[in-house]
C-alpha cells in the first residue's frame, strides 16, 4: 500500500536512529493499495511488485545491518536467513507498570490511526502475552555465528490472541497452531525474510516482521 502522510524526524529520542520519525495522523491518505491483500490470492505480478518494493531496503545478514547501525545509525531492513532451524517459545514472568502505560498508549495511537474517533473505551484491552517467541536461525554471511532472535510480528502476536481468546485452546495447544504457521508454512512451504528493526531501550536488532513469499516467487537477494 502506497500512503501519503506528513512525518517529521523524532529529535526527542536519545538513540537518533536514522528511520525514527513521528507520523501526523490526521493528513492520512491511500495513494494506491493495488498490491494489497483483500481476502484474494495475490497473482505473481503483484508478488513481484512487492519484492521491487522490499529489495530497496533488503541487506544481506544481520551481520551487515550491524556494521551499518554503527556507520549510518540505521535500525530498519529485511533480511533472507540461509537456513531456519526452529520457532521457540519462552515464557516472561515480569510485566512492570511501565510496560501497561505504554501498551495502553500505544493501543490509544493505533484506535486513533484506524478507528476515525472512536473512544479506547469502546474496544477491548491488548492482553499481555506471557511469552517470548524467537526463531532460530543462521545468516548467509561467514562472519555469523548464527542468532536465537525474539520476533514481534504483530500478525503473529494476534494469532496467539484468536487461538487463546476465540477457539479457547490452552498455552501449548495455542503455541502448536501459532509454529504450525511460522515455522512448518513459513519456512518449509514459503521463502521467507525476516524484516528486522532495532528496539527503543538497548538498540539491539529484533524481528518485527516477517515477510513471506511463495517458494517460485522469492524475495532475490
Amino acid at each position: 500500500m502506497k500512503i501519503q502522510v506528513e512525518i517529521k524526524r523524532n529529535v526527542e529520542e536519545k538513540l537518533r536512529r536514522r528511520d525514527s520519525f513521528k507520523v501526523k495522523f490526521d493528513n492520512f491518505k491511500v495513494i494506491d493499495d493495488s498490491l494489497t491483500y483483500k481476502g484474494r490470492k495475490l497473482s505473481d505480478e503483484v508478488w513481484r511488485k512487492r519484492n521491487d518494493i522490499v529489495k530497496e531496503v533488503s541487506y544481506k545478514s544481520v551481520e551487515e545491518l550491524e556494521e551499518l547501525k554503527e556507520a549510518e545509525n540505521i535500525s530498519l531492513g529485511v533480511i533472507k536467513p540461509k537456513k531456519v532451524f526452529d520457532f521457540t517459545k519462552t515464557y516472561i514472568t515480569k510485566v512492570t507498570r511501565k510496560w501497561e502505560k505504554a501498551l495502553l498508549e500505544d493501543t490509544q495511537k493505533t484506535l486513533e490511526f484506524f478507528s476515525e474517533g472512536k473512544s479506547y473505551k469502546d474496544i477491548r484491552p491488548i492482553e499481555h502475552i506471557p511469552w517470548k517467541f524467537s526463531y532460530r536461525f543462521v545468516c548467509d554471511d561467514p562472519r555469523c555465528k548464527g542468532h536465537n532472535m525474539m520476533c514481534e510480528d504483530w500478525e503473529l502476536l494476534q494469532l496467539w490472541r484468536r487461538e487463546k481468546n476465540d477457539y479457547r485452546r490452552d498455552d501449548e495447544e495455542a503455541f502448536k497452531k501459532v509454529k504450525e504457521k511460522y515455522y512448518d508454512d513459513f519456512v518449509n512451504r514459503k521463502d521467507i525474510n525476516f524484516v528486522m528493526g532495532t528496539e527503543s531501550r538497548w538498540n539491539q536488532w529484533i524481528i518485527i516482521g516477517v515477510y513471506y513469499t511463495p517458494k517460485h516467487i522469492p524475495l532475490p537477494i
